[in-house]
C-alpha cells in the first residue's frame, strides 16, 4: 500500500557487469521484483585491483 511502511526482512544483492549491461539488469529486476519501487543503483568503479577489473569483463557479455 502507497505510503505504508513495510518491516520486511531483505538481503543485499551486488551485481558486478559491464555499463554497457544495465539496462537490461535493470529491467529484468524491476519486471521481477515484487516492490513497485525496488531500490536499484548503479555505483561507478573508480579504482579496483586491475586483474579482478578484467576478470569483471570476461566473465560478462555485451
Amino acid at each position: 500500500m502507497e505510503r505504508e511502511t513495510c518491516e520486511d526482512n531483505e538481503c543485499l544483492l551486488l551485481i558486478k557487469t559491464r555499463q554497457s549491461c544495465y539496462g537490461r539488469i535493470e529491467a529484468l529486476i524491476h519486471t521481477h521484483h515484487p516492490y513497485e519501487l525496488p531500490e536499484i543503483i548503479a555505483m561507478e568503479i573508480s579504482h579496483g585491483l586491475p586483474a579482478y577489473l578484467e576478470w569483471i569483463h570476461k566473465s560478462t557479455q555485451e
